[in-house]
């Protein structure tokens, strides 16, 4: 058994090193495509082993820009090259082995999906609109309809990029139910109406690291609204 693991381990590395042979390191990563990455670990005979329970990781990078790998779980790699995110991956799991293999084949590219920009929360239609350079905040509040009558005085920016995930609020006037501030918005940026009062913005981010998947956040259990009558 172990004799047959090990051929179809040295078949499928094969396999992969041909297609990433085939790839332009340069290549630039985006929504949609589709990873196949193996994580093995080189031993001193030469020979590669499974540094995790398997060896090769299929993904598909998310509308947002991430794919999960063991370990790291989430990472944002959108407008990354295959050799930054070679390079990046091999410096994570020398942590688990002296001389980690990494192969990244792209199985398929990504079909140019518009970009889109979430609107959740206290506004008549919310859901995922696309992306207009031009277009910005209250363009956005606009799309999804307007803000609902119970909605707070703030409204909630989330970027995010390969480094991190960012914050910003901005007043909605209480007569006009508009942003104070019309801000220009960015791809993939989560535009948030609570229908309380946020008391820490930041707080609410760390809460919800995970922003693979907008549609499914739901934060109105996160315990730091008060009411904001």
């Amino acid at each position: 058994m172990k004799k047959n693991f090990n051929l179809f381990f040295v078949l499928t590395t094969i396999f992969l090193l041909t297609l990433s042979f085939a790839i332009d390191e340069n290549y630039t990563l985006g929504p949609s495509d589709e990873l196949s990455i193996l994580i093995s670990s080189k031993s001193s005979s030469g020979r590669n082993t499974p540094i995790f329970e398997k060896s090769v990781y299929t993904t598909k990078i998310s509308l947002n820009g991430y794919i999960e790998l063991p370990e790291i779980g989430l990472m944002n790699v959108n407008n990354q090259s295959l050799k930054s995110l070679k390079d990046e991956l091999i410096s994570f799991y020398s942590k688990f082995c002296s001389d980690p293999e990494i192969i990244i084949s792209l199985i398929s590219a990504k079909k140019n999906p518009t970009p889109k920009v979430y609107i959740l929360g206290a506004v008549k239609s919310p859901k995922a609109y696309d992306y207009d350079e031009n277009a910005l905040l209250l363009d956005y509040i606009l799309a999804a309809g307007g803000v609902l009558d119970n909605a707070g005085d703030e409204i909630g920016i989330i970027a995010s990029n390969k480094e991190n995930e960012s914050i910003k609020s901005t007043k909605l006037d209480p007569t006009l139910k508009i942003p104070a501030t019309n801000i220009p918005i960015t791809p993939g940026t989560i535009i948030y109406v609570p229908t309380g009062i946020v008391t820490n913005w930041d707080t609410l981010l760390k809460q919800h690291q995970n922003l693979n998947n907008p549609m499914k956040l739901n934060f109105s259990t996160t315990p730091i609204f008060k009411d904001s009558n």
